[in-house]
């Protein structure tokens, strides 16, 4: 039996996944007032690291820069 495959599974169910994570990322440190170059921005949105959003996710709630952020 051949499996089938869904346009919700797979690399665009992980591109919006990964893109949802970016979204929480930019939105906690634009909540605490950080300011987001559109560099630090394009880097977050572009990342497709599930590990790294986790890590990110954490830093985002200490950091008082992007610079700080990305250190």
């Amino acid at each position: 039996m051949a499996m089938m495959t869904y346009p919700y599974q797979g690399e665009y169910a992980e591109r919006l996944h990964a893109e949802g994570e970016a979204k929480s990322v930019l939105w906690v440190l634009e909540g605490r007032g950080v300011p987001v170059p559109e560099g630090a921005r394009e880097r977050v949105m572009g990342c497709r690291d599930m590990a790294l959003f986790d890590a990110w996710l954490l830093r985002a709630i200490e950091v008082a820069s992007a610079d700080e952020f990305f250190g």
